[in-house]
């Protein structure tokens, strides 16, 4: 298991571990577990992809902005299989 600390756009610093190997694993509910912080992870680096988006679009970077717009929309996406494949466990 590895340790990363990271800080998001808002300033916030937290941490968190991953599985180094998925064979640690002990049970399916560790793997929805690990889903769920995916998700809520990764809706939190959509909102930082939408508001980087946000600055570039207001300092005229438009094709940059829709492009961060696109990234976040996969995260979306993404998440939505994350979700799907969550709920299928219960």
């Amino acid at each position: 298991v590895f340790c990363m600390e990271h800080m998001h756009a808002d300033g916030t610093v937290h941490s968190h571990s991953h599985p180094g190997e998925m064979n640690r694993l002990e049970s399916v509910q560790e793997v929805e577990k690990m889903l769920e912080y995916m998700i809520h992870h990764n809706a939190s680096h959509m909102k930082e992809l939408d508001d980087l988006a946000e600055y570039l679009y207001d300092q005229g970077h438009i094709e940059e902005h829709d492009r961060l717009h696109e990234a976040a929309r996969k995260y979306e996406e993404g998440n939505a299989i994350l979700e799907e494949v969550k709920d299928s466990l219960k």
